[in-house]
């Protein structure tokens, strides 16, 4: 077909679409500001949690026009259609609407001024307040901000940081880019603001990329954190969020700052944008370097009238995500409350907000997992943000273990019997304490014999009894080792004993022993007779012999002399023998 068989509407479109690719760049055609858009964001908001409406408006449009190109998609009608058929695509275009543009020590005139005049002072105050230091990185896209004041951390207090303890809190609203974030490995180009020095003492070469270094990935708790609904983080000294206010609207921005008012310690800092600033709450922060949009709040500085105030979810918030998707599964939808019914509440509905509100954590999922009521503590201690209605629970929550909570799930819908799962560890994102969770999965039916297609998850925080248990469980060990260093130590001591009696009993026998010979010696020498001579015997013979009489002659000196006897008595003159 030649071009002089196109009809003039084909060459119009013809035409469109060459001085486009001429200019570089396909925009559908332009999106009005009207309710098609403001519905659709409506429909992000329930299925995702996160209110895009108070951002503004002209960024939104333009990154959805993105989209709506992205996916070959003619208009808004037509890629509303397309995201119901592709839920994957909901977070690519949430992950366009939220902007990650960042480098390590971006700005560094900013962070220049941290590490000489901010840091010292929040250290030296810290020091008089137990050593301890929390910093806020709000809006950190991948990451590289967090870990950026991190480094700047460990370089200002140097031997000192095992003495510290350091809390940096690194949030978005991307959990995609949470996640990358955490895992803390960057290619090479990104490490090009950092000096080899600091890239040598902080990273670690893995293949074609480097690591944060262990040592800093613990001064990090990261969380997703959506500055329009989550409490703040408490007695932070300095917070930095950086070009995240520029694309919200003039309450949201009011509201983002109030929650930094409230968050920030007496004197703390915040470091805004380049095209950034408090004017929306003037009241509770004092510049402190207007070039660096750097500020402080002030002591006492109060909040306002509005206070910090969360707007709740509630059924009717969710109620219209809730019947599409009973009728796209075939399922009879939830109706609409009445006026009346609205007014009057039921003791059904007194008991759901009691359950809603209860410190109890509770979720109620169906056979594919999908979540069909979840309330405010479950949230909380699940770290799942906005109604989650309709969303896989094991994807949606990073807390508990997948294949345990499917396989828990599974047990209770196949065998009706309630399962659970004990001391599930975890961290505290708003604290990074460790906390222990117990899930109880209860399944439910209408009657005994109904199937089970519905299971209540009961979430309950177990840490101050799992702390006290293990304490007892520590003391009892301690107590049962010094047990068996004592027993050990009887032990010995008996046998010593018993050694010092065995050589006493050898010692005793050794004593008689020698006591035996001595008798027996003196027995010996008693019994023992010398022969007597012939001239006693002769004397004794002797009928007028006495003691006085002499001794032989044979003993008496040689002629000469006295003769006397040995006694002293004159020897006889001759022998009578």
């Amino acid at each position: 077909m030649g071009t002089r068989d196109r009809s003039p509407a084909d060459l119009e479109k013809i035409s469109s679409i060459l001085r486009d690719l001429l200019t570089g760049v396909y925009l559908p055609p332009r999106l009005d500001h009207n309710q098609g858009v403001r519905l659709f964001l409506t429909q992000i908001h329930e299925r995702s949690g996160i209110d895009f409406s108070t951002y503004k408006t002209p960024t939104i449009v333009r990154r959805l026009q993105r989209r709506i190109v992205a996916t070959g998609t003619e208009n808004l009608d037509s890629y509303a259609d397309y995201v119901s058929t592709h839920p994957d695509e909901y977070r690519k275009l949430i992950s366009s609407f939220l902007i990650k543009v960042t480098e390590f020590f971006r700005n560094p005139e900013l962070f220049d001024y941290l590490r000489e005049r901010v840091l010292p002072e929040l250290i030296a105050t810290a020091r008089r307040r137990g050593n301890e230091l929390r910093l806020w990185s709000a809006g950190c896209a991948t990451g590289e901000e967090a870990y950026s004041l991190a480094i700047l951390v460990a370089e200002a207090l140097g031997d000192e940081l095992e003495r510290f303890t350091v809390r940096i809190f690194t949030t978005d609203l991307d959990g995609d880019a949470i996640t990358f974030a955490r895992h803390g490995v960057y290619q090479a180009a990104t490490l090009a603001p950092l000096s080899p020095n600091l890239t040598a003492r902080y990273f670690t070469p893995v293949d074609d990329a480097y690591e944060v270094k262990k040592r800093i990935r613990a001064l990090t708790v990261f969380g997703q954190h959506d500055l329009g609904q989550r409490a703040p983080f408490p007695r932070i000294d300095l917070c930095l969020c950086r070009n995240v206010l520029i694309y919200f609207t003039p309450e949201l921005q009011k509201r983002a700052l109030q929650i930094f008012a409230f968050s920030l310690r007496d004197g703390g800092y915040l470091a805004l944008g380049k095209a950034e600033s408090t004017s929306p709450l003037t009241e509770s922060f004092a510049p402190v370097n207007s070039t660096l949009k750097i500020y402080r709040r002030g002591t006492g500085s109060a909040l306002g009238q509005e206070g910090l105030a969360l707007v709740p979810t509630t059924r009717n918030d969710v109620l219209p995500l809730m019947q599409s998707r009973a009728r796209a599964a075939g399922r009879r939808a939830p109706a609409q409350p009445t006026p009346d019914q609205r007014r009057i509440p039921t003791s059904h509905d007194t008991l759901g907000a009691y359950l809603l509100n209860t410190p109890l954590g509770l979720v109620v999922v169906d056979r594919r997992y999908d979540i069909q009521a979840i309330n405010v503590a479950a949230r909380r201690q699940l770290n799942i943000h906005g109604p989650a209605i309709g969303d896989d629970l094991i994807h949606l929550t990073t807390i508990l273990p997948a294949d345990a909570m499917r396989a828990a799930i599974d047990g209770a819908l196949r065998d009706g019997t309630p399962t659970s799962l004990d001391e599930v560890a975890t961290t505290d994102v708003e604290t990074g304490d460790a906390t222990y969770l117990r899930v109880a999965c209860h399944p439910q039916r209408d009657d005994e014999k109904s199937p089970v297609d519905v299971v209540m998850i009961l979430v309950s925080d177990v840490s101050a009894a799992v702390r006290e248990r293990r304490a007892l469980e520590e003391g009892l060990a301690r107590q049962r080792q010094d047990e068996e260093q004592a027993t050990a130590r009887m032990a010995e001591l008996v046998e010593r004993n018993r050694a010092l009696l065995q050589a006493n009993e050898e010692l005793a026998r050794a004593n008689m022993d020698l006591r035996g010979c001595s008798h027996a010696s003196t027995r010996s020498r008693a019994t023992t007779t010398t022969p007597v001579p012939d001239w006693v015997w002769a004397c004794l013979s002797h009928r007028n012999w006495s003691p006085l009489m002499a001794a032989p002659s044979t003993l008496c000196p040689p002629k000469g002399r006295a003769r006397r006897s040995r006694y002293g008595y004159p020897c006889p003159k001759s022998s009578t023998r």
